[in-house]
């Protein structure tokens, strides 16, 4: 968990501080900063179990929009509250590391694991075609292109 609280400020970049508690994960996302690497934030709209989870989705879909360019620290405080996304460097075309903000000031990053198997799931894990009624198979590539 990262709060503004870590930040230090160098030039114009936003960076995190080290910390004993710094994770793996966190550190991985502060070489993409400290890298100069513009990053790109793909929200995850989870679709439930209820009847009209569907729906949920497409309507929080249709809210909070697609992804978005990140291009420091401070922009991740930007994204929408309470919704997970896919963080990665723009020049990269696959990640594991999730970025939520959960609180104004508080951003949580992690990976996802699937519920059975217990692998380890990426942008690119086809997920969709366990959902009833989308139209996965009418779907190309283009249609998970990112949109900053």
């Amino acid at each position: 968990m990262i709060t503004p609280s870590f930040f230090t400020h160098t030039s114009h970049k936003c960076l995190l501080e080290l910390t004993p508690d710094t994770t793996p994960i966190e550190m991985e996302v502060m070489g993409w900063f400290a890298a100069g690497h513009e990053i790109l934030w793909i929200p995850i709209y989870e679709v439930g179990p209820e009847p009209d989870g569907l729906e949920i989705a497409k309507a929080e879909h249709a809210h909070f929009g697609d992804g978005r360019l990140v291009r420091d620290v401070s922009d991740l405080y930007l994204l929408p509250q309470g919704i997970k996304g896919w963080l990665f460097p723009a020049h990269l075309d696959n990640t594991t590391v999730i970025c939520m903000r959960t609180l104004p000031q508080e951003l949580v990053f992690g990976v996802l694991m699937h519920p059975v198997t217990e692998q380890l799931i990426s942008f690119r894990t086809p997920t969709e075609k366990t959902v009833p009624g989308y139209a996965a198979a009418q779907r190309d590539d283009a249609a998970t292109q990112r949109q900053v």
